[in-house]
């Protein structure tokens, strides 16, 4: 399953611990939204995910 997450505030830190979880190997994170560039590139960074501001080009890329 690949996924797109949309917000990287408080609660998207919880995604780096459970998404290691060994239990959601088939969980691909393949892209971060945010409007806050460096919580973003943060996250796309640590996911080797695809970044952006904007939620329609998120939802373009990832849906190939």
């Amino acid at each position: 399953m690949r996924i797109v997450l949309v917000g990287c505030g408080r609660v998207a830190h919880h995604y780096r611990t459970i998404l290691n979880d060994p239990k959601l190997a088939d969980v691909r994170v393949i892209g971060v939204c945010d409007v806050d560039a460096p919580k973003r590139m943060d996250f796309a960074s640590h996911f080797r995910a695809f970044e952006s501001a904007d939620i329609e080009e998120c939802i373009a890329r990832g849906n190939p």
